[in-house]
This record gives C-alpha cells, structure tokens and sequence, in this order.
C-alpha cells in the first residue's frame, strides 16, 4: 500500500504578499473570477466557501482588522508582509481509495472528515486571522487555499513571529501539522529540520501526477484466481471465468481510463505550450516593431541635427583671412592657430572665437566669421554679408549669418533687458515685428571692400567699433 501524504504549504516563497494587488490577485484565483486552465467549469459550483463567501472583498476585510488592531504608530514598512496565503492538500490516494488514477473523484466521507481537521487545526492556529478559506475541488486533487494577516499579538504586522524566519520554526509548524493528520493516516515527508516548500505550479503537479495502472496480462489475471479443480462442475467454472472475465476488463478500463487523462494532460500542456509560445511571439513581433520605429524616430532626429548644423556652419576664420586680407599662417599651440596680417596684428582663433592681438596688447575679441569681419574692415553688418555672399555664394553666407545670429543673440537679449524697461521692451518687440513683416529688399552685390588701414588699427590704443 503507497504512502499518504498531508501537503501544506505556508508563508513560502510565493505566499508572502508586500501589496494588495497580490493579495486581490490570489482572491481572484480562490473565487474563480479568474479561472485557471487546470481547473473543470463544470465542478466549480461544488467548491465550498469555509471562511469567507463569494462575494467578499478580502483587501478591504484585511486593510480593516489592520486598522482596527494595529497598536504601532508608526508608518508601514514598504517591505512588510501584508497577507499570507496557504494551501493544504493531501494524495490523491486518500481522497479516492483505490482509484488515485481517477483525477476529480472522491469520497465524501473522506473529503469531508479531512477538511473538518484540517479547518479545526487552522482555526486553533491562527483565529480570526484567516480571512479567507475556500475548498476546491475542481481540480484534480481536492485542496483547500487560505489567505491570513499576520499580526502577532501586540497587534502588530509581525509574520516572523507566525511563522519565523529560520527552517527549526517551520520545521516545527510542518510537525504540529502532522500531528493534526496522523490519525487520518497522512504523514508529512521532514528533511532533517527543514520544511520543504515547492512554487504552486510544482504543486499542481505534484497533485496532476497520478500513478498509471500497469498493464494488463491475462496470465497475472489468472494467477490471481484459484483455478477450479479437475472435478469442478460447469456452474462453478462458468463463476470462474466470470471473474476472470470481470477482473480483466475492470483492470483493462482503468488502464484506459488512466491512459485517457494523461493524454487528456499532455494535450493541455500543449495547449499551454502553443498559447505561451504565441503570446511570446506576439510580444517579439510588437518589440521589433518598437525598434524599427524607434530607428526610423532615431534617423529622422539625425537628419534634423544634420539640417540644423548645416545651417549653423560657419565660414573657417583662416580661410576668410587668407582670402579677404591674404594673411599668412604662422604658427599652432594646441588648439590655437595663429595668423599674420599683412603690415599688421596678428589673429589668434580657437574654433569659432577668434582675439586680434599684438606681442603688447588684445585689440578685439569676438566669434565668427562675421564678428572678425566687422571688426577688422570697420563696417557694419550688411555690407559684410554682402561680401560673403559675393565671394562664397548665398549657401555658405547664410550659414555665416546663421551662426552670428547663434552667437550674439544671448548677448543681445542680455543688453536689451539691462537698457530698456517692460514697456519700452513691449514696443521695440512690435516694432520688430512691423520690420520684421515688411518686404524685405534685394541685396546689392558688390565686390569686397579693402579693409581701413590695418596698421592704424595695430597702433590704435583704442578697441575697433563692432
């Protein structure tokens, strides 16, 4: 005769929940509004509500007894347990002595001799702790799942003092629950002093796992059967071939029967297996999509920054040097490039600033191409542009303006508000706009203008008007 065995498992790895989100999922489980594919519809009607009824809403019910006997004042931790769920079964052996194989059958009188212990022994643990309790028996092994709040006695969330952090106090709660089962002939498999736990998946397994009878002989069914005598007569013989005849086919159907609901599992696993490996498809498929849109997201940003700089490029300051003054390279330290003017200072630039200096004196500094202009012909803005414009083309000149524009605006808007008061601001903005609205007239093209005399610049004390 095979071993049977009391299941409990408690406060393990998956049964300690820190949200109400969890603990409303669980619920959802114990009172089939969401019904697992393991589970039979057609026998969800027979689970029995032991503590708690349908219709209950155990996050409320657990959020109140907390309210209501929670002593510490304290904040709760965001780590501490809220709830903690059980579930208590036992082999399918017990619940249907002699037909293990017969998955969601039992005997009523077995089934409820063990859930009437099993709900004493709960109770005398744990009180009115427990705020939910349901049997299921639409499954293949009759269990039942719980759902408690762990407030010790000070009326504090304390789950260590229930069930302990170490293996020697739930070793001990596996013992005591034993204890409770032993006179129902269910023993609980101990290692050494540690409770052995499994994830409910493994469980469920565990339960669905039923023995397949082996296969039937006629000569083990023979063997089995005294064989009449040699004097025997026919009516005693024609009783023996009936209970051959008996024996063979009762062992022959639940062969069959066995055989019929481990295809009826493995059908269902790969049922699960395709819907999993469907949903992870789907779920590939829509990440691809993401990224192919996020890289065409991410090229049109690259082509935009690629359109805003080509913009912004402005004109190199030695090759305008070289081609409006004939200035000569003399010289690089580290990123600053040094060049000669004809008869005159020379000009020091380190990307887009740029100093005209002599060996005693800074006469300007600036940025841009534009900026070095002005300052070393002496002439306004437009006439400059007019320049560029002639002798690097419209392209090249508006990225020069583009790049002015970028490098004096900040310092522009600074002088605007140190000049002018709020109002007097309001009406150079209009005004601004007024300009900005009118016809804009056809530049003039003319060639480049000879800058003023450079050495009176170099011997100048004063900084060139910009």
């Amino acid at each position: 005769m095979s071993v049977l065995k009391a299941v409990l498992r408690i406060a393990g790895p998956d049964g300690k929940h820190h949200n109400w989100a969890d603990v409303a999922r669980l619920s959802a489980h114990n009172t089939r509004a969401v019904m697992p594919d393991n589970a039979d519809p057609s026998r969800c009607h027979l689970n029995r509500y032991l503590i708690g009824g349908p219709d209950d809403n155990v996050v409320a019910l657990g959020q109140a007894m907390i309210r209501e006997r929670r002593t510490s004042k304290r904040k709760i931790r965001s780590d501490a347990v809220l709830a903690v769920s059980g579930i208590m079964s036992a082999s399918p052996e017990f619940f249907r002595p002699g037909r293990a194989s017969e998955g969601g059958t039992w005997e009523p009188e077995c089934l409820d001799t063990w859930v009437r212990d099993n709900m004493a022994w709960i109770i005398n643990k744990y009180g009115d702790r427990v705020i939910q309790a349901v049997l299921h028996v639409d499954e293949q092994t009759p269990h039942i799942h719980i759902i408690l709040v762990p407030l010790d006695g000070n009326g504090n969330l304390n789950c260590a003092a229930l069930f302990g952090g170490t293996s020697h106090t739930m070793s001990r709660l596996q013992s005591d629950y034993a204890a409770a089962m032993a006179h129902l002939g269910l023993t609980i498999e101990m290692h050494q002093a540690k409770a052995k736990h499994h994830e409910v998946t493994e469980l469920y397994s565990v339960m669905a796992n039923t023995p397949t009878p082996a296969m039937v002989r006629p000569e083990t069914v023979i063997a089995k059967h005294e064989t009449p005598g040699r004097l025997a007569g026919k009516t005693e013989i024609e009783h023996w071939g009936v209970e051959l005849l008996e024996d063979y086919y009762g062992q022959a159907q639940a062969l069959i029967t066995a055989q019929a609901q481990k295809a009826a599992w493995a059908d269902h696993l790969r049922l699960e297996a395709e819907r999993k490996a469907a949903y992870y498809k789907d779920a590939a498929d829509k990440l691809k999509a993401e990224l192919a849109a996020n890289e065409e997201a991410a090229g049109s940003l690259k082509r935009q920054y690629q359109a805003v700089t080509t913009t912004l490029r402005d004109l190199g300051l030695g090759r305008v040097l070289q081609d409006f003054f004939e200035a000569e390279f003399a010289a690089q330290d580290g990123d600053h490039l040094y060049y000669m003017l004809p008869g005159g200072p020379e000009v020091c630039f380190d990307g887009s600033r740029w100093t005209i200096q002599t060996p005693d004196s800074e006469l300007a500094s600036g940025r841009g191409a534009i900026d070095l202009l002005m300052a070393l012909t002496d002439r306004p803005f437009q006439p400059v542009v007019r320049d560029l414009v002639e002798v690097y083309g419209d392209e090249a000149a508006i990225g020069a303006v583009n790049a002015y524009t970028y490098y004096t605006a900040p310092t522009e808007v600074d002088q605007i508000l140190d000049d002018y008061s709020p109002s007097d601001l309001a009406l150079r903005v209009l005004e601004a706009r007024r300009l900005r609205d009118r016809p804009a007239p056809d530049l003039v093209r003319s060639g480049p203008t000879a800058p003023a005399s450079l050495k009176a610049m170099a011997t100048s004390p004063s900084k060139p008007g910009m």
